[in-house]
């Protein structure tokens, strides 16, 4: 069982690769960007290119792919041609490749759901509003993968977050001001509810999915949003912070972040791992050797 696991250098794909490799596992991933982070299994391919995917993928021989690599937006309803084509060139040139011998794995988004203002759970059966070129291509892929790829599984995540995650985003920012003692700031009035993944959680959960027969597409969520309130509040807890809660206190548009993973969780009849109070607790114990901000 040969496992590549695309995109390795990003959040989720470097966790679910360096996961595989201390479990020793024969994985072999594969990257865009120049990475800091060398290793001997570790190939640095434009995924775009059909010539130099087909070629490598040809030479790699997986029995299994771990497809997390994307090129993200600034924002899901950002409209933009070139990172769409990208992307539609990328997921085309993995799909192509898989034939019945090969297991596909591929990572999808919960913001393809309709924002539904009931606040029920939204299943993988639920409503969806399709909106901006990067989910666009995203249902497109999950659909070509529905009618073109015999043994696969479509995971719809939510915001992931760890200790590789990127500069900019919320949970960083609130992260970073706890752990340096600075008042962390709540753009609205702290009410607004997100759910959040922990890639540890990803990478235990692909494992378990490796060696079974199961397909088709799941959430893979935990169970209940948090308000950025709570989020802050958990951070500054955790990390013994002398940091202050602060709000803007405007409100803004409600949006139901409320997912269900009860089909996937009974499917592999199992549980999750971590709560975000425990991951967060993780990625803090572990700040001063692998954290960076």
């Amino acid at each position: 069982m040969r496992i590549l696991v695309t995109g390795c250098n990003g959040l989720i794909g470097k966790s679910i690769y360096s996961y595989f490799l201390k479990k020793k596992l024969d994985v072999v991933g594969c990257y865009h960007n120049p990475t800091p982070f060398p290793a001997p299994t570790k190939y640095q391919i434009d995924l775009s290119s059909p010539t130099q995917s087909q070629n490598f993928l040809k030479k790699i021989n997986p029995t299994i792919i771990i497809h997390t690599a994307a090129i993200l937006p600034s924002s899901h309803d950002e409209e933009n041609k070139d990172l769409s084509l990208n992307n539609r060139k990328i997921d085309d040139n993995i799909i192509n490749f898989c034939n019945d011998n090969i297991k596909l794995i591929y990572f999808s988004s919960t913001s393809l759901y309709e924002k539904t203002k009931d606040g029920n759970k939204l299943k993988e059966t639920s409503l969806l509003s399709i909106r901006g070129g990067y989910l666009k291509e995203k249902f497109k892929s999950e659909e070509k993968i529905k009618k073109r790829v015999k043994n696969f599984l479509i995971f719809r995540i939510p915001s992931p977050f760890g200790e590789n995650i990127e500069k900019g985003v919320v949970f960083n920012i609130f992260l970073k001001n706890a752990l340096n003692n600075k008042d962390i700031v709540i753009e609205d009035d702290g009410k607004r509810k997100q759910n959040f993944l922990y890639v540890k959680e990803i990478a235990l959960i692909v494992e378990k999915c490796i060696d079974t027969s199961i397909v088709g597409l799941y959430n893979l969520v935990y169970n209940y949003p948090i308000s950025m309130k709570e989020l802050a509040t958990i951070m500054v807890k955790i990390s013994n912070s002398k940091s202050i809660i602060k709000y803007k206190n405007k409100s803004l548009p409600y949006e139901n972040n409320n997912y269900s993973n009860e089909k996937l969780l009974k499917k592999l009849n199992t549980s999750l791992t971590y709560s975000v109070e425990e991951a967060i607790k993780e990625i803090v114990e572990n700040y001063e050797d692998r954290y960076i901000i």
